[in-house]
């Protein structure tokens, strides 16, 4: 590592704080955490549980003001079941009633977020140079997070039926946030204490065992989760547009924000969009940003598993079914695949072959002009996709060899499988042209597709 043209100190050492590299990086992040955490329970009879916690925690990424926070959380529960006027009601083994409330913190943030830093390095007409480095706020201090959660456990049947459920809401106060800045100043944004979001919902898991004799059993579990994000506030009740998507407040996070697209004119072929947010007139010419509306979210409304477990003497058979329902994909890529003349030079997904062709054809693939139709390959609805799917997450038959055979043998289990993953998946949009599956986002980035696999294997314990 070179460099040359150093600032007049010793005290600047590292090979990047020169103005004329040859070859030069240089970086150093330091980060301390310390926290001081107590507990304690209350039981009485097994009939009153109550808990709680206290932690304080300090993070060097906060500033001298705000390094320290205190956390905390309470609970309790209520074994109904164990009351003396339970005691002749066979049908329920269990019913529990609980809930907890407290705050947590969180310092996701870079290292070095609250200085106000100033660095050399710059090259000033082939002098040392040095500029700002962070704008900084010495009163940054942690998010505050305040779960408050209620739930009821139910056993019925000899626990042939048990059903768990929980309400929770989740707010989310102080959020850490990049607040944009008049350029003039240098930087475009800088991190805030600013802004808070809700999460509220529902869970619910089932077991059942609908069949239980002396060679057979099947045993159903089900899970079931709903949850609704919304902003509840942003720094001067301002938007956050990040890429399609928007922050609004009152809205959810992950809100796409898009131009609607209009189908096609059956007469020429042209694209078309609404013109403006009533989507009522249309145009042939990619409207401007003030058209675009909030056209969907990336978060799921409903998602959840359901599985089915047979087991008649060694044999054993297992099938799971992952389902996820109400959110939109965003295709990243379809303006080169699907995008009508737009990257010529890329491969076409079979839809391409819907193109306008004729007069009076109805379709919404617009006519396939070279280099692209009318900017139909910019950002709009028309690249959004529903994101339901159903996916046979896992399926697997199994043997377990009888104790009289393992005897003779002398080991303690042998257990013969196949398992198949990702075997099948159900979408609910004929449109989509990549898996469903795509993270928080919910944006294509040409992932490869979860690959379906088959595996033959052998557990033996001696």
């Amino acid at each position: 590592m070179q460099n040359q043209q150093f600032p007049p100190t010793l005290a600047l050492t590292w090979p990047a704080s020169g103005a004329s590299p040859t070859t030069a990086t240089a970086s150093i992040s330091e980060y301390t955490f310390t926290s001081t955490f107590a507990s304690g329970n209350l039981n009485y009879k097994n009939r009153y549980v109550v808990s709680g916690s206290f932690r304080r925690d300090g993070s060097s990424r906060f500033g001298p003001k705000n390094k320290y926070g205190n956390f905390w959380s309470v609970g309790g529960s209520w074994n109904v079941d164990n009351e003396a006027f339970m005691q002749n009601v066979n049908l329920i083994s269990q019913l529990k009633f609980r809930g907890s409330y407290g705050v947590n913190g969180n310092a996701g943030i870079g290292n070095y977020d609250w200085a106000p830093s100033y660095g050399y390095g710059a090259n000033y007409n082939q002098q040392p140079g040095s500029a700002p480095g962070n704008v900084g706020d010495s009163s940054l201090r942690g998010e505050l997070n305040k779960p408050l959660d209620l739930g009821l456990d139910v056993s019925i049947l000899n626990n042939r039926v048990n059903v768990s459920f929980d309400w929770y809401k989740r707010t989310s106060e102080d959020l850490l946030l990049g607040v944009q800045l008049s350029r003039t100043t240098g930087f475009s944004s800088t991190t805030r204490n600013t802004g808070s979001m809700s999460n509220k919902g529902v869970e619910i898991t089932l077991n059942v065992v609908p069949v239980k004799t002396k060679n057979f059993n099947w045993t159903v579990d089900f899970n079931f989760a709903a949850n609704k994000n919304k902003i509840l506030s942003l720094p001067n009740g301002a938007d956050i547009a990040s890429g399609n998507q928007i922050i609004r407040q009152g809205q959810s996070l992950y809100s796409y924000f898009l131009r609607n697209y209009a189908g096609v004119n059956p007469d020429n072929g042209d694209p078309l969009w609404y013109s403006d947010t009533t989507l009522k007139a249309t145009t042939n010419v990619y409207p401007g940003a003030i058209s675009r509306t909030i056209s969907g979210n990336s978060l799921p409304k409903y998602f959840g598993s359901f599985t089915n477990t047979f087991n008649y003497k060694g044999f054993s058979l297992e099938f799971q079914l992952y389902y996820n329902l109400g959110n939109y994909l965003y295709d990243s890529w379809g303006a080169y695949y699907l995008g009508s003349g737009f990257g010529g030079t890329y491969n076409k997904v079979q839809r391409q072959l819907d193109r306008w062709t004729t007069v009076g054809q109805v379709t919404d693939v617009p006519k396939y002009i070279y280099g692209g139709n009318k900017s139909f390959q910019s950002a709009s609805t028309f690249y959004l996709v529903k994101g339901d799917f159903v996916r046979l997450r896992n399926l697997q038959l199994g043997y377990s060899l009888p104790k009289s055979v393992l005897n003779k043998l002398k080991i303690g289990n042998a257990f013969f499988y196949t398992r198949g993953t990702n075997l099948y998946t159900w979408v609910k949009d004929k449109k989509m042209p990549f898996d469903p599956e795509q993270g928080t986002g919910s944006a294509t980035n040409l992932n490869v597709f979860i690959p379906k696999t088959v595996t033959v294997g052998l557990n033996v314990t001696f």
